[in-house]
């Protein structure tokens, strides 16, 4: 489907054209920086109501964190050309394209970038994106089909030997890229496995180039496996041999009985009210099964607890509940240990 432009402040063609020809104006630059700020703001925005791990970004920081994310995009060579625009649209034949290709092209550009600026800033929030990003580094090393580069201060991975196609339209999208490679994923295959299935996927069309960034793509495993309740960075050991129904019975047990016991010290005492007390465990038991079941680790307990308080803010949870949902997580992780060495 083609993208209207009327909404462009008249026609991307001119401005990137200009741009990438070295000889565009103040106002033209100004214009594409609009467009790309409007992108990127959008994006953030919408990456906010949808994605529990971003939801504890502010409203007011959403302008801000735009302007970060684009600022790259922008950044003059010593001879003052926009070294990135230039690069990235390199591979085009702008004179082939529609108003409509032009803009979706210069928004998985946007996006791109977000994508990085959002990772660095998550980073600590979101350890276990970071975590699948290193295991990719480390599988990408191994795989003699797949190549690590920094350009446009990204990493991306490129995928056989690269060669522009005049068919090619930019990365493929994510949404395309996860749909062809859901049906090909099994629940014990390896993460250098998934970037062979990865690699064939888009080696295997012209549409689109045998490139990748690592952060979208990083996102991208993970949203799979989740989706089929199983890590990317990870496969079931022999040794941990116990039935998922075994381990969720135990966690679920014990999830019971510390509510039972912790119950009058928190509520009856006016600590907690009930419905918090009841969801700050829901969101426990929620955690420990997808730890020890799904071995899926380091998604923040906020995004567990926000499950079943969807009006929770993070910096509300930072202030109000995060002591006390720490304190309940430690303890449950010693009574589940405790019930767990008893049948493993």
């Amino acid at each position: 489907m083609r993208v209207q432009s009327r909404n462009l402040d008249n026609k991307l063609m001119p401005l990137v054209s200009s741009i990438v020809n070295g000889d565009a104006n103040t106002r033209e630059v100004n214009r594409l920086v609009a467009i790309c700020h409007r992108m990127a703001t959008r994006y953030i925005t919408m990456k906010s109501n949808k994605a529990s791990w971003y939801q504890h970004i502010q409203t007011e920081k959403i302008n801000d964190l735009a302007w970060d994310s684009i600022a790259e995009i922008f950044r003059k060579d010593n001879e003052g050309k926009f070294i990135c625009l230039i690069d990235y649209y390199r591979p085009y034949d702008l004179n082939a394209l529609t108003e409509g290709e032009l803009y979706s092209a210069t928004r998985r550009l946007v996006f791109s970038k977000v994508n990085d600026n959002l990772f660095r800033m998550m980073r600590d929030y979101d350890p276990s994106l970071s975590k699948i990003i290193r295991n990719i580094k480390l599988a990408v090393k191994e795989a003699p089909q797949v190549q690590s580069v920094r350009k446009w201060n990204s990493t991306i991975l490129v995928f056989s030997k690269y060669q522009i196609s005049k068919f090619a339209t930019g990365w493929m999208p994510p949404e395309i890229l996860q749909a062809r490679l859901m049906p090909k994923l099994t629940a014990k295959e390896s993460l250098p496995e998934i970037i062979q299935k990865i690699s064939e996927i888009i080696c295997s069309q012209s549409e689109y180039v045998h490139t990748y960034p690592l952060v979208p793509l990083s996102i991208l495993i993970r949203e799979a496996h989740v989706h089929i309740q199983y890590p990317a960075e990870m496969v079931v050991k022999p040794s941990t041999a116990l039935l998922q129904d075994d381990v969720s019975r135990v966690i679920s047990s014990s999830i019971t009985y510390l509510k039972s016991g912790m119950r009058s010290h928190y509520v009856k005492t006016g600590k907690i009210d009930e419905q918090t007390f009841e969801n700050y465990f829901a969101g426990i038991r929620d955690y420990y099964i997808d730890s020890y079941v799904f071995y899926l680790e380091g998604i923040p307990y906020f995004t567990y607890i926000k499950r079943y308080l969807p009006d929770l803010t993070y910096s509300i949870y930072r202030t109000y509940h995060r002591k006390y949902v720490e304190y309940l997580m430690r303890v449950s992780k010693s009574h589940i240990h405790q019930q767990l060495e008893k049948v493993i």
